[in-house]
C-alpha cells in the first residue's frame, strides 16, 4: 500500500486546487488532472507507475562504472577542447548501516566533503546553475573550470548531512523536488534501496524532507530549488500527464515558496530509454520551467539545448580527480570512443539488462 499524500499539505488538495485561475495548466488539460489526482490519493500503488526495465547495473556493470572515469585520467588528447562546464547529480548522503545492503544513489558525508574540497583544490569553481543559464542565453562559452552541483529528490540528508557541507565550502547547489512526497512518512515508491524503512536504517538515510525542513533548506543562501516532476512517475508514452504532473510541481514550488520558473530535471533522465527528449521535452514547453536537465554524460555548453542539457552522476566510487575527468570531457570522450568501437543494435532482453545511467 501506497501512501504518497504529504503529511503537511495532501497532494489532493493542491490538485484540486490547480486551474488556470491558480496557476495551473489550461482547462484542456483538466482530464489529465484528474487523473493524477486519482493516482496520488488512491491507495493502491498500481496506480502510480515506475520503470520496470530500470534493474540496479549488474557487477559487471558497476566495475565499468568504476573502470571508466579512472581509464579517462590520462586521457587529454580524447577530450573535447569546446568550453563547457559540467554539472554533477547526486541524490542520497548517509553513512552504511551494518547488516544492511549499501544504500543505492549514495555518497557518504565524508566522501562528498572530500570530493568537492579536492575539486575546488584542483583550481575548479563551483557556480549556480542560474549563472550558466545566463551566459549561455547571452550568448557567452561556458567557464571549463566551472561546474555545477544539482542533487535530485528531496531526502532528508540533504539538509542533515549535505548542507553543512554545502555551507562549508561555500558550493551552492540546486535541490530538484518530488513535491508530491514532501512530508510522507513513507520511503519514496521509487527508491530501489532494500534497507529503506528498515528499523536500524536512520530515518534521515530514506525519508523525505517535510515543508518545514525543505524550507530550512531553501533558505540557505547557496540552495535553489527546482522541480523534478509531482509524483517521480515512468511518464514514457504519457506526455500528457506528464505535462501536467510537472505543471502542478511548479504551482506547488510557486505556492510555497514564490519560485516563478524553476529549473527541472527528467525523472531516470536517460534519452536513449525515452525518459528525456522526444516527446517529453516536447512536453516541457507546455510548463513554466526555466530548462530541463537529463542524466546524460555531457556537459554544458553555449549551443546546448536549453531543455536537454547533461549532467555526470557523482558515485561512492569517485575521487575529486575522475570528478574533474567526467567535468573537463574526458571521461565523455573516453565513452564515445568505446561505444563506436563496440556499437551494436541490442536486442530487447538485452536492453532490458543495460544500465540506463543516473536514477535521478
Amino acid at each position: 500500500m501506497l501512501s504518497a499524500a504529504p503529511l503537511d499539505n495532501p497532494p489532493s488538495a493542491r490538485i484540486a486546487g490547480a486551474g488556470p485561475g491558480d496557476g495551473g495548466p489550461s482547462n484542456a488539460a483538466s482530464e489529465v488532472l484528474r487523473a493524477a489526482r486519482s493516482a496520488l490519493t488512491a491507495p493502491d500503488s498500481t496506480t502510480l507507475r515506475f520503470p520496470t526495465d530500470n534493474p540496479p547495473p549488474p557487477r559487471a556493470a558497476k566495475l565499468r562504472n568504476w573502470l571508466t572515469p579512472r581509464l579517462a585520467l590520462p586521457a587529454g588528447p580524447l577530450a573535447n577542447r569546446t568550453p563547457g562546464t559540467g554539472a554533477l547529480m547526486y541524490h542520497r548522503f548517509a553513512d552504511p548501516v551494518s547488516g544492511l545492503p549499501e544504500p543505492t544513489w549514495n555518497v557518504p558525508p565524508a566522501l562528498l566533503r572530500t570530493q568537492l574540497a579536492g575539486l575546488l583544490s584542483r583550481g575548479y569553481r563551483a557556480v549556480r546553475l542560474e549563472e550558466v543559464l545566463d551566459r549561455i542565453a547571452a550568448g557567452e562559452p561556458a567557464d571549463p573550470k566551472s561546474f555545477v552541483v544539482t542533487i535530485d529528490d528531496g531526502y532528508l540528508n540533504n539538509l542533515t548531512q549535505g548542507l553543512p557541507i554545502f555551507e562549508e565550502l561555500r558550493v551552492p547547489v540546486t535541490l530538484f523536488v518530488a513535491t508530491g512526497y514532501v512530508g510522507t512518512p513513507c520511503p519514496y515508491p521509487f527508491d530501489d534501496w532494500a534497507g529503506k524503512g528498515h528499523p536500524h536504517a536512520p530515518r534521515e538515510s530514506w525519508a523525505a524532507m517535510n515543508r518545514g525542513e525543505l524550507r530550512r533548506f531553501a533558505e540557505s543562501e547557496f540552495v535553489s530549488l527546482g522541480v523534478h516532476t509531482h509524483t517521480h512517475q515512468d511518464f514514457r508514452g504519457r506526455p500528457d500527464l506528464f505535462a501536467a504532473d510537472l505543471a502542478e510541481s511548479c504551482r506547488v514550488l510557486r505556492s510555497g515558496f514564490g519560485i516563478e520558473r524553476p529549473a527541472f530535471a527528467f525523472p531516470y533522465g536517460t534519452r536513449q530509454r525515452g525518459f528525456s527528449g522526444g516527446e517529453l521535452k516536447a512536453a516541457v514547453a507546455r510548463t513554466p520551467v526555466s530548462c530541463a536537465l537529463t542524466t546524460e554524460d555531457e556537459r554544458i555548453r553555449a549551443d546546448s539545448d536549453r531543455f536537454d542539457l547533461g549532467r555526470f552522476t557523482a558515485t561512492s566510487a569517485d575521487t575529486a580527480a575522475t570528478l574533474a575527468a567526467k567535468l573537463d570531457g574526458r571521461f565523455g570522450a573516453l565513452k564515445r570512443a568505446l561505444h563506436r568501437n563496440h556499437r551494436s543494435t541490442p536486442t530487447a532482453s538485452t536492453a532490458a539488462a543495460k544500465p540506463c545511467g543516473g536514477r535521478s
